[in-house]
């Protein structure tokens, strides 16, 4: 498609015509972090909108208790609070904890990150991806990034 050039917005995503077409994604730090997880036995790719059926995946592949890694912003300015809330919240779904919903939405929505997100405005930033990005278990599938001759290649498990 020439011209394809999506920024990271489910919004901009959810409106465009993706049919028959491969995605690629790149962004500045979950791409980054699974390729780096490169000794890891598997890699999931999680959000918040896969949540129970990526822990379903953790707990079906019989490793054990997972390591999570956080690949947000992670400094005193940007602490990937989303990130850690996703964690947290697949980790409490895994073991058959009170999943906290509400609260895990309520955090990243009141987090820095999204302040800083939604302060760029409009034309950068879409007002409805932060509701987008917490639609905790929109899809019932698990993303698992699985090494391809032609490198990772991210897929769909249900």
């Amino acid at each position: 498609m020439p011209g394809f050039d999506f920024s990271n917005s489910p919004a901009e995503l959810a409106e465009a015509d993706l049919a028959g077409y491969d995605v690629v994604q790149r962004t500045s730090a979950g791409t980054r972090g699974v390729v780096e997880a490169s000794s890891a036995t598997r890699r999931w790719c999680a959000s918040l909108v896969c949540a129970t059926a990526t822990a379903a995946a953790v707990t079906e592949s019989g490793l054990g208790k997972p390591s999570y890694v956080i690949t947000g912003w992670f400094d005193p300015q940007h602490p990937g609070e989303d990130d850690v809330q996703t964690a947290r919240l697949i980790e409490r779904i895994r073991r058959g904890k009170p999943t906290r919903v509400e609260q895990t939405v309520a955090a990243i929505a009141g987090s820095r990150e999204a302040a800083v997100t939604l302060a760029l405005g409009p034309e950068h930033a879409d007002p409805r991806d932060l509701e987008l990005a917490t639609r905790i278990d929109a899809f019932d599938f698990a993303r698992e990034a699985e090494q391809t001759p032609d490198g990772l290649r991210l897929d769909m498990r249900s």
